[in-house]
C-alpha cells in the first residue's frame, strides 16, 4: 500500500482500506481552532511552579526507569499551555499525558520536594479530580493516534495496575499497544521522515511498551501481546536528558553494530531490554539442555554488565558521591537491574520445582541418566534457586538505595519479585525440613519483609507481600516443630526397643554410631511430605498446605505465582 500511495495522482481518502490512513487534503490558509483547557477537561491545570515539582517528581520516580518522552521538548510544550490556558485539536493526546505525568508525579512526593509546594496546594485532591477527569475524557486519547496518546494510554495502564484495578490497566495497555501498531510504531522501517529526537522518542516508546507488556505476563501470568519476532525497532541512543555519566565510573557500553560509548542513563534500559529479549526466547516447554543454555546465557548477560550497573559498587562512603542525584539514581538502576535478573532465572527454573513428578517429565532431555544423576541434577537446580533467592534477600545490605527505590515507580515490580523469591524460599525449606540451611531461609525470609518494609510498607503489593511471608515463617516454624517432636519420639521409640531387644542390638554392633545417625536422618526425611496427591486447585501440588494457610482469596497474588508463566507466548 506504500508503493500504491507513492503512485497516487491526487490525496483521496483510503481509511476504510485496511493498513491505509486516511490522507487529508491540507490547508495552510485556514486557522486553527484552539479550546480553553477547561472546558476540554473539565478542570484548570496546576500553576507552573506546581507542575514544575510534580513534573520534576515524577522525573525522579520514572523517568530513569522506563523513558516515555524527551524531557527538554516536555517540559516547554507544558509551560506553553499552562501559560496560554488553551490547546489544539492535535494537543488533546499531550493534554492527557500531561495530566497523567502530573498525578504520576503527585503520587511519588518525597518529604523533601513536598516541601516546596505552596501551603494551598493539596495534593491529594488533585489527585482525585485530575483522574476523575482524565478517565472521563479517555476517549480523546483513542480519538488522537499520536506519540503523546501511546505514551498516556500506556502510562495511564501502569497506573491502573498500581491501584489494583487489573483488569482496567489490561484493557489500557491493549489499547496503547494496539495503537501504536496501527501507527507501525513496531516497525521502524515505515516510520516517516522524521528528525532524530523524535525517532528516538518513538524508540524509547517502543522498548518500554515491549518491557512493559512481557513484564505484565511474567507477573500476572497473562499470555503477553508482543514477541520477538513481531517487530524491528533499534535500541534508542542517547538524548541530553539521559545522557548522564555516573560519577566514580567511566566503563563502556557496546551499542548496536558494534560500537563503544560511555555508559550513561539510559545503558539501564538497554541492558534491561536485552534481558527480556533473552528470556522471551524460551519455552514453558523446553528440555534440560535448553533451560541450561538459557541460564549460561543469562550468566553471560550479568557478567557483561558494566559497573555502574552492578549494585554492589554502590553505598559508598564518599559523601560527595552520595550527595550525587545522578549517582543515586544509577543505584536505584543497579539494583532493580539485579532484583529482575534474579527473576528471570528463579522463573527458568521454579517449573522444575512445581512439577509432581519433575524428572520424569523431562527425562527425555537429559538422555539415559541414572536415577543418581538425576537426583544430583535435582540438587543442582534447588541449589540455583536456594542461591538465587538468597541474593534477593542481600538486597537488604543497600538501605539508602532501598528507601530511595520508595518513592519510584519501580517498587511494585520490585516487590513482586521479592515475593517470589520468598514465596519459593518456603518451598525449599517445607521440601526438606532437615536441610542445614532451614536457618538462613528463615532468616533470609526476614530480611526480604525488612526489604518490602523499606521500599514500600503503605502500598498494596508490598503490605500484602509481607503478610504473605510472615504466615510462610509461621507454617514453616509449626511443620518444623511437628517433625522436631515427630523425630524425637521415633528416637525414644527406638531406643526402647533397643533396651527390651538385647539380640537385635547385638545384630547392629557392627554398624557405626554415625552410619545409624545417617541412617535415621535419611529416614526421618523421607517422612517429611513433599507432595500432595491429586495437587491443589492451582495446580501446584508440592505444598497444597502452603496454599490452604494463606488462601487464594485472602492472598491473590500467590495465584499469580503459583501460575507465573516466564515463556507464556502470545498471538
Amino acid at each position: 500500500m506504500k508503493l500504491f500511495h507513492n503512485h497516487l495522482p491526487l490525496p483521496r481518502n483510503l481509511d476504510a482500506v485496511p493498513n491505509c490512513e486516511a490522507q487529508p487534503a491540507s490547508s495552510s490558509s485556514c486557522p486553527v481552532p484552539s479550546y480553553s483547557v477547561e472546558n476540554v477537561i473539565g478542570m484548570s491545570l496546576p500553576s507552573a511552579t506546581v507542575a514544575t515539582i510534580l513534573l520534576q517528581s515524577y522525573l525522579h520516580a520514572a523517568h530513569w526507569y522506563l523513558a516515555l518522552f524527551y524531557e527538554p521538548a516536555f517540559r516547554s510544550h507544558m509551560h506553553q499551555i499552562i501559560e496560554s490556558s488553551r490547546i489544539n485539536d492535535k494537543e488533546r493526546g499531550f493534554l492527557l499525558l500531561l495530566l497523567i505525568v502530573l498525578v504520576t508525579g503527585a503520587r511519588h512526593l518525597d518529604l523533601e520536594t513536598a516541601r516546596h509546594l505552596p501551603a494551598e496546594f493539596d495534593s491529594q485532591h488533585f489527585q482525585t479530580k485530575a483522574m476523575q477527569a482524565i478517565e472521563n475524557h479517555l476517549f480523546l486519547a483513542l480519538d488522537d493516534a499520536s506519540i503523546d496518546s501511546i505514551a498516556f494510554l500506556f502510562l495511564m495502564s501502569s497506573t491502573y495496575l498500581l491501584m489494583r484495578k487489573a483488569q482496567m490497566g489490561f484493557l489500557v495497555a491493549g489499547m496503547s499497544i494496539r495503537m501504536a501498531q496501527a501507527m507501525s510504531l513496531h516497525s521502524e522501517e515505515f516510520w516517516p521522515s522524521m528528525g532524530d529526537i523524535e525517532r528516538q522518542v518513538r524508540r524509547r516508546l517502543w522498548w518500554a511498551i515491549y518491557m512493559t507488556d512481557t513484564y505484565t505476563a511474567q507477573a500476572y501470568g497473562k499470555p503477553p501481546i508482543l514477541s520477538n519476532t513481531n517487530f524491528d525497532v533499534s535500541q534508542p541512543t542517547d538524548l541530553d536528558d539521559l545522557a548522564m555519566l555516573c560519577p566514580g565510573f567511566d566503563s563502556l557500553e557496546e551499542r548496536e553494530q558494534g560500537e563503544m560509548h560511555r555508559v550513561t542513563l539510559l545503558s539501564y534500559n538497554r541492558y534491561k531490554s536485552q534481558l527480556y529479549m533473552l528470556v522471551a526466547k524460551g519455552s514453558i516447554d523446553m528440555r534440560l539442555e535448553q533451560i541450561q543454555r538459557l541460564s549460561n546465557d543469562l550468566m553471560a548477560w550479568k557478567v557483561a554488565l558494566p559497573p555502574e550497573l552492578r549494585i554492589e559498587n554502590f553505598e559508598s562512603d564518599d559523601q560527595v558521591l552520595n550527595d550525587s542525584p545522578v549517582y543515586n539514581i544509577f543505584a536505584m538502576q543497579a539494583l532493580t537491574l539485579q532484583a529482575t535478573f534474579n527473576n528471570m532465572l528463579l522463573g527458568l527454573l521454579s517449573p522444575l520445582l512445581y512439577r509432581e513428578k519433575t524428572f520424569e517429565s523431562i527425562r527425555p532431555g537429559i538422555g539415559n541418566q541414572s536415577p543418581m544423576e538425576c537426583n544430583t541434577l535435582s540438587s543442582d537446580i534447588h541449589r540455583k534457586l536456594l542461591d538465587t533467592s538468597l541474593s534477593v534477600s542481600r538486597l537488604d545490605q543497600y538501605p539508602k538505595t532501598l528507601r530511595l527505590l520508595a518513592s519510584s515507580i519501580a517498587t511494585t515490580q520490585v516487590g513482586f519479585q521479592c515475593l517470589t523469591a520468598g514465596v519459593i524460599l518456603g518451598m525449599l525449606a517445607l521440601r526438606d525440613l532437615s536441610s542445614p540451611q532451614l536457618l538462613e531461609i528463615k532468616y533470609a525470609l526476614a530480611r526480604i519483609i525488612s526489604i518490602l518494609d523499606t521500599i514500600g510498607a503503605k502500598t498494596p503489593l508490598c503490605g500484602q507481600s509481607i503478610d504473605v511471608l510472615t504466615e510462610i515463617i509461621h507454617l514453616i516454624a509449626f511443620r518444623e516443630a511437628k517433625y522436631v517432636i515427630k523425630s524425637a519420639s521415633r528416637h525414644s521409640d527406638r531406643a526402647s526397643s533397643n533396651i527390651s531387644t538385647p539380640n537385635m542390638a547385638s545384630q547392629d554392633s557392627g554398624v557405626s554410631y554415625d552410619m545409624r545417625m545417617e541412617m535415621e536422618g535419611s529416614q526421618s526425611r523421607a517422612e517429611v511430605p513433599t507432595s500432595t496427591e491429586g495437587g491443589s486447585p492451582s495446580g501446584l501440588g508440592l505444598f497444597s498446605d502452603l496454599e490452604m494457610l494463606l488462601g487464594e482469596h485472602e492472598f491473590p497474588q500467590l495465584s499469580q505465582i503459583w501460575q507465573f508463566d516466564p515463556f507464556a507466548t502470545g498471538n
